[in-house]
């Protein structure tokens, strides 16, 4: 009766061990911070900028959307975050590099809005993966020379979702910097000479940087 005893109220203490063990806060690494930064919060804001560049290959020339993005929202336990992101293409050169207008009498760019959210892969690493899947609207701007110093605007709208594989960086406690890969699905009628089947999707590559404490 008393090994029984004693058997149960060690396992109980091993469970209780273990539970403790899970809920503490994991030690969060930064690649210029002499030790590792403790998280205090489960919950905290953050903001990202972003830029993103997509070539398109097509039978007479090369050419490529190129843009940027600003995303802020909540960061659930450095895991999870979940935000607002705002994102801008436009359609440049014929040659990788190029930063003139295909067209400049007639030149498009697309904007896109939505929701964006990331899953991150061990974030108490220095360097880790992340997962995101950004999903949105899609607008898409036409601006045509319709006479001196006169242009006309057109919109169409549309629909887009974009997955992404990152890896991460912790720089310090307050900022970390990503690059990734992804792929864009968008779906709209064909509009202004673009058909976004075919046009607008396809790879995407993208950095940006990160900025909301980890501890």
């Amino acid at each position: 009766m008393m090994k029984r005893n004693v058997l149960i109220i060690f396992l109980a203490l091993l469970f209780l061990s273990d539970m403790n063990a899970q809920s503490q806060e994991p030690e969060y690494q930064t690649i210029f911070s002499k030790r590792a930064n403790r998280n205090g919060s489960g919950v905290r804001g953050y903001a990202t900028i972003m830029h993103a560049y997509h070539p398109v290959f097509t039978t007479n020339k090369t050419h490529h959307f190129n843009g940027g993005g600003i995303e802020g929202g909540l960061n659930i336990k450095k895991k999870l975050s979940i935000g607002l992101s705002v994102r801008s293409v436009a359609e440049f050169g014929d040659d990788f590099g190029s930063t003139v207008v295909i067209d400049p009498d007639n030149s498009r760019s697309a904007m896109m809005f939505g929701l964006n959210s990331t899953y991150r892969h061990r974030p108490e690493k220095a360097i880790h993966m992340a997962y995101s899947v950004f999903t949105g609207g899609l607008l898409l701007q036409e601006l045509a020379l319709v006479g001196s110093n006169q242009y006309k605007s057109s919109f169409s709208c549309g629909f887009t979702i974009n997955p992404m594989v990152k890896v991460e960086a912790n720089l310090m406690s307050w900022i970390s910097v990503y690059g990734g890969i992804g792929y864009r699905f968008s779906q709209n009628k064909e509009a202004f000479g673009v058909n976004m089947a075919k046009d607008l999707n396809g790879a995407i590559f993208q950095i940006g940087i990160n900025f909301g404490r980890i501890r």
